[in-house]
């Protein structure tokens, strides 16, 4: 059978998190998928935990060495044989656990190349009010000025996405805090046939490994800027909002000290 979706999850040491994200996707209905987890970890806890579900349309590695996370993206990216991706890390999950993919293949039946799905941000059991657009005005965006991503991420992680897989360009492994946003900007650069639904993405915040705790933000949007500067795709419109995220960090910044 023709695979149509292929869901990649990337997971570093935390097996409890991994958990709800496989429930989310292995019950999904009536679509034909497969499940690529890239393991990173240190320790063998997920691969004893993953025993239980390899199968024909579930596949696991686990890297020896460890890749490091946008590398590991990247392998997950080259192992994937359907005809949409979705990179969902192991703190993401689809909050509707049956139909999120039926959902995607209705959109995508009507000529549509990436779908993006709304995000739920969870901190500590509570749903987060996050500021955002009417989805109108968001596809508007996204068509218009997909260079305001750097500035503002109004898709939210990267599990929002589903993408045709002849779209898909690599990370940008010399990227960390601008990774995501990078990444939206040359996928939206090249393909007008966006369409923002209304399935949601859940997004779990504050646990220890999530990566925007364990780095410098600040350090790392400078080095990002360097290297987003020194690129052959660079535009006015991008430098400008690469430049006025960063300041609005270190005004934020200077807030908190």
């Amino acid at each position: 059978m023709e695979i149509l979706f292929s869901i990649i999850i990337p997971t570093f040491n935390n097996v409890a998190l991994l958990k709800k994200t496989i429930q989310s996707v292995i019950n999904q209905e009536n679509v034909s998928f497969e499940i690529i987890v890239v393991d990173d970890s240190t320790n063998n806890e997920i691969e004893d935990f993953m025993v239980q579900y390899v199968s024909g349309n579930i596949r696991y590695i686990h890297n020896h060495p460890n890749l490091g996370a946008v590398k590991n993206w990247n392998y997950g990216i080259s192992l994937a044989r359907g005809q949409y991706l979705i990179i969902m890390h192991h703190d993401e999950c689809f909050k509707d656990t049956t139909k999120t993919l039926q959902s995607y293949l209705s959109h995508i039946s009507l000529g549509n190349e990436v779908i993006v799905a709304e995000v739920e941000v969870i901190m500590n059991a509570h749903v987060l009010k996050r500021f955002s657009f009417l989805r109108c005005i968001k596809q508007k965006l996204l068509k218009g000025i997909p260079s305001l991503l750097y500035f503002y991420n109004f898709i939210g992680p990267v599990s929002c996405l589903c993408i045709k897989k002849e779209l898909v360009t690599i990370f940008n492994e010399k990227l960390t805090w601008l990774v995501d946003v990078d990444f939206y900007y040359r996928l939206f650069v090249g393909t007008q046939q966006i369409f923002y639904c209304s399935s949601v993405v859940q997004s779990m915040h504050g646990h220890e490994g999530q990566i925007s705790k364990n780095i410098d933000v600040l350090k790392r949007h400078k080095e990002d800027m360097r290297v987003l500067f020194s690129t052959s795709y660079k535009t006015f419109s991008q430098l400008f909002f690469i430049r006025l995220s960063y300041w609005y960090q270190y005004i934020k910044f200077l807030i908190k000290s």
